[in-house]
C-alpha cells in the first residue's frame, strides 16, 4: 500500500496514527523555504499520459508530480526528450539528473538511486484493440486467447499467468517478440492478427488500445544517477511533504491520465457467466448505523457506505444482483446467517471462530482498518470502572477489566457523550473516528492508537451452492487496492455531521456571536423603522387633519378661526415695546368678478392673490382668508424703524392688484382696499379687527383702491 493512503494496511499503522493526530488538531502547515534555485536535468520521453509535449508545452502525470516537487525544492526543469533507452544511459552516466518512471528493484538499484517514497503505482495490463472489447454480457471470455509481449518485459508475463489462474483462464498461448520497438511493434501485431492481445505497463497504454485486465501493481519511483545524493535528499523531503499534505495526489493524477484507458470488467469463464445470468439476487446483510463503512441513508432510504460501494462494484461489474438486508449488530446479522435468511455479510469480520460457530466461510480480506479509542480529556485515569460509548451494531469488543457500554445510534453520538463526560470512551474504526474528530465539533476529546485491527471479508453462507461461493470469491478477489481507496475516498469525504446547536455554538463561538449581533441589530433597526414610520404617520395624520380644521381649503392660507387663536396667543406673551400690525384687505370689484366673468375666475383670483401674499410677508406673519374676498394679514414684533417698510409693502401689493381681468372678451377692473392698525398695547382680536375694519371703510369711501394705517401709542 503506498504512502499516504487511507487504505490502511499492517505495514501502514504509524502513518494512520500520524494522520489522526493531525486531523484531531489545528495544526497550520508550516510554509516550506524552496532551496535556493537549481536546474535539474530531466529525461522526457514521449510517453502518452505520463511525459509527453502538446501543443508545444509539457504535459502528464510525470511533468504534473515533478511541478509539485518544485514548490518544495525551488528546482527549476531542463527538459532532455530523446526515446527511453538513450535516457537510461544518459541516467547511468550522469547527462540527466531525473528519470521518471522507474521499477526499484535489485537489478535498477544497482545501476541508480531511488529515494525511499514511491511517485505512484503502476500496473501489468491486458488489452486488446480499441474496437474489440471481448464483451459477453459485462465479461471477458479469455480462454484460448494468443497474448503477445515483449521478451525484455520479464516481469508481466509471471503476473499474467498467476492472474490466469487466480480467474481459472485456460489454454493462454504466450508469444514473446525480442523487437526494440517497444509497445508500437506490439500493437502492430495486434493489428496484423498475430496476436489477440498484448502484455504492458499502464503508463505506456496506447489510445488506440483498450485495456481489459489490470494485475500486479508495483510501485515506480523517480531516478538518479547513482551517488547524486543532493538530488536524493530533495526527492524525499518533497515527495514526503506531498504526500503528508494530500494523501490522494498520486490517485488524482492518475486518475486523470490513465483511469479513462480501462475497462475494470471482471473476467470470467463462459461457465460463470451462464451461471449467473441465471443465479437469484444474493441476499446480502449490513449492519446500520456504522457510518462510513456500513449505515443506512434515512435521505435516499437506501444501505450506503464503503463495504456497500464495494459490493456495488462487484454488482456492476459481474452483473451479481445483491438484495440488501438490514441488522442493526453483528451479532443479528451472525444469527441471520447461521438460520438461512441471508447468503453473505458484506462487511464480516475476519475472525475464523466467528465464522465457524455460524456456519459460513470467509474471503480474501478487502479492507482493513484501525481500531482508534477515544477518550474524554477530563478523564479520572483512577476510576475503576470505565463506561464505554458504543454504536449500536459495533463488532465485539476483546476487552478485559471492569466496564460498562452504553449503545448510542451512531458514532457522532458516541463522541457527543465522550466529548461531554456521559461516557468515559468510546471504540471506532479509523475511518469514522478520524473524520468525525477532524471537523473540530468535539472539543473535550482525545484519540488514543490502541494498535488492534479490524480485517474485513464477506462472509459467505457455507449453505448457498458452492459454485456461487467460487464466483463470490473470485469476484471479492478482483477488487483492488485502488478500489477501495476510490471507494473510501468517495465515503469519508462525503460524511454528514448532524451536530447539535451547542455544539455547533461552542464550536463557532465568535461566528455565532458575530451573527447574533448582527441578528439583533437588524431586530433593533426594524422596530426603530416600524416606530419611525408609525410616528411620521401620525405626524402626517395630525398635520392633515390640523390643515383640514385651520387651513382654508381653496387658497392654503389659515382660515379665521385659526387666526384668530394664532393671533391671541401671540397677543398674549406680547413684548411691549415692539409694534405689531392688522391689516383687513378687501379684493374691490370682485362680486363684478363672480357675476360678469363667473365663480371659476374668481376662484382662481383668490388662489392668486393668496400667493401675492405669501410672497409680500415673511413666513412668520399669520396671514389667513375670513371668507368671499376678505383677507388678513396680522404682522408681528415690528420695531419702530422698519414701520416705513411695512407701508412699502402694502402699497407694492396695491399696486399688484391694480388691474384688469379680461376673460371671454369681458374685461373687468380690480384693485385693494386696505385698512391696517399697528400698535404696542396688547389688545383682543376682535378690538383689532374693529379698528381696522374702521379703517378699511375709510378708505372704501374715499375711492377705494388704496390702503390707510391708523397707529395707536
Amino acid at each position: 500500500m503506498r504512502h499516504g493512503t487511507l487504505i490502511t494496511l499492517r505495514k501502514s499503522k504509524t502513518f494512520i496514527v500520524m494522520l489522526i493526530v493531525i486531523m484531531c488538531t489545528i495544526i497550520y502547515p508550516k510554509s516550506v523555504r524552496a532551496e535556493e534555485s537549481k536546474i535539474i536535468r530531466v529525461g522526457f520521453p514521449s510517453v502518452s499520459g505520463f511525459t509527453e509535449k502538446k501543443d508545444g508545452g509539457y504535459t502528464g502525470y510525470a511533468y504534473e508530480y515533478l511541478r509539485e516537487i518544485s514548490i518544495y525544492t525551488g528546482w527549476q526543469y531542463e527538459f532532455v526528450e530523446k526515446n527511453l533507452e538513450e535516457l537510461l544511459e544518459d541516467l547511468r552516466n550522469g547527462e540527466i539528473d531525473i528519470l521518471a518512471g522507474m521499477l526499484k528493484n535489485e537489478a535498477t538499484m544497482q545501476i541508480y538511486d531511488f529515494p525511499k517514497y514511491d511517485s505512484g503505482m503502476t500496473y501489468t495490463t491486458l488489452a486488446v484493440l480499441d474496437n474489440n472489447s471481448f464483451d459477453e454480457s459485462k465479461y471477458i471470455i479469455l480462454d484460448g486467447m494468443k497474448v503477445g509481449y515483449l521478451e525484455k518485459n520479464v516481469n508481466g508475463p509471471n503476473v499474467f499467468k498467476e492472474f490466469c489462474e487466480e480467474n481459472k483462464i485456460k489454454d493462454i498461448d504466450l508469444i514473446s517478440y525480442s523487437s526494440g520497438n517497444g509497445r508500437p511493434f506490439l500493437l502492430e501485431k495486434m493489428k496484423d492478427g498475430e496476436v489477440d492481445a498484448i502484455i504492458g505497463g499502464d503508463l505506456t497504454v496506447d489510445s488506440n488500445e483498450n485495456v481489459i485486465a489490470k494485475f500486479g501493481g508495483k510501485p515506480h519511483y523517480f531516478a538518479t544517477t547513482k551517488g547524486n545524493s543532493e538530488v536524493i535528499e530533495g526527492l524525499n523531503r518533497a515527495i514526503y511533504k506531498i504526500k503528508d499534505d494530500n494523501p490522494y495526489f498520486d490517485q488524482t493524477l492518475y486518475s486523470k491520465y490513465f483511469v479513462n484507458n480501462y475497462n475494470n470488467n471482471l473476467v470470467m469463464t463462459k461457465d460463470e457467466v451462464n451461471y449467473i445470468k441465471h443465479m437469484n439476487s444474493i441476499r446480502a446483510a449490513y449492519v446500520d448505523g456504522l457510518m462510513p463503512i456500513q449505515y443506512y441513508d434515512e435521505d435516499t432510504n437506501q444501505p450506503k457506505g464503503i463495504f456497500v460501494d464495494a459490493m456495488n462494484l462487484i454488482s456492476e461489474r459481474a452483473g451479481i444482483k445483491f438484495d440488501y438486508v438490514r441488522a442493526k449488530t453483528y451479532n443479528e446479522a451472525y444469527e441471520m446467517m447461521r438460520d438461512g435468511q441471508i447468503d453473505i455479510i458484506i462487511g464480516a469480520v475476519n475472525d475464523y471462530s466467528i465464522a465457524d460457530k455460524y456456519d459460513f466461510m470467509l474471503t480474501k480480506v478487502y479492507l482493513d482498518y484501525e481500531v482508534l479509542k477515544v477518550v474524554n480529556n477530563e478523564r479520572n485515569n483512577n476510576e475503576v470502572k470505565e463506561i464505554i460509548a458504543l454504536p449500536i451494531g459495533h463488532d465485539p469488543l476483546n476487552l478485559t477489566g471492569e466496564y460498562e457500554i452504553k449503545y448510542y445510534n451512531n458514532m457522532e453520538e458516541c463522541l457527543r457523550a465522550v466529548d461531554e463526560g456521559i461516557a468515559t470512551s468510546t471504540y471506532g474504526n479509523s475511518y469514522s473516528i478520524s473524520n468525525y474528530s477532524a471537523v473540530g465539533y468535539y472539543n473535550n476529546i482525545k484519540v488514543i492508537y490502541t494498535g488492534d485491527e479490524s480485517e474485513i471479508a464477506v462472509g459467505i453462507s457455507n449453505k448457498i451452492d458452492s459454485y456461487a461461493r467460487d464466483i463470490l470469491n473470485k469476484a471479492v478477489y478482483s477488487l483492488s487496492d485502488k478500489d477501495i481507496e476510490n471507494i473510501a475516498q468517495k465515503n469519508t469525504l462525503n460524511i454528514k455531521h448532524s451536530i447539535s446547536i451547542k455544539d455547533f455554538f461552542y464550536t463557532n463561538l465568535v461566528l455565532c456571536l458575530s451573527i447574533i449581533s448582527i441578528v439583533l441589530i437588524i431586530i433593533f433597526a426594524l422596530i426603530y423603522i416600524i416606530f419611525k414610520m408609525r410616528f411620521n404617520k401620525i405626524k402626517e395624520d395630525k398635520q392633515r387633519l390640523f390643515e383640514k380644521t385651520q387651513i382654508d381649503s381653496l387658497t392654503g392660507v389659515y382660515n379665521r378661526e385659526a387666526c384668530e387663536k394664532l393671533v391671541m396667543e401671540y397677543l398674549n406673551e406680547k413684548d411691549v415695546s415692539l409694534y405689531c400690525a392688522f391689516i383687513i384687505i378687501d379684493i374691490d370689484y370682485f362680486k363684478q368678478i363672480n357675476d360678469r366673468l363667473g365663480h371659476k375666475v374668481g376662484d382662481d383670483l383668490l388662489v392668486d392673490f393668496s400667493k401675492i401674499l405669501k410672497e409680500s410677508f415673511s413666513n412668520k406673519d399669520i396671514i389667513s382668508r375670513l371668507g368671499g374676498d376678505e383677507f388678513i394679514v396680522f404682522i408681528k414684533d415690528i420695531e419702530e424703524n422698519n414701520i416705513r417698510s411695512i407701508e412699502e409693502t402694502l402699497k407694492k401689493v396695491c399696486k399688484l392688484m391694480d388691474k384688469e381681468i379680461e376673460y371671454n372678451d369681458i374685461n373687468q377692473r380690480i384693485s385693494l382696499s386696505l385698512g391696517c392698525v399697528m400698535t404696542k398695547f396688547k389688545m383682543n382680536f376682535n378690538k383689532l379687527y374693529t379698528i381696522a375694519d374702521e379703517t378699511l371703510y375709510e378708505v372704501k369711501r374715499n375711492g377705494k383702491n388704496g390702503y390707510k394705517i391708523k397707529k395707536l401709542n
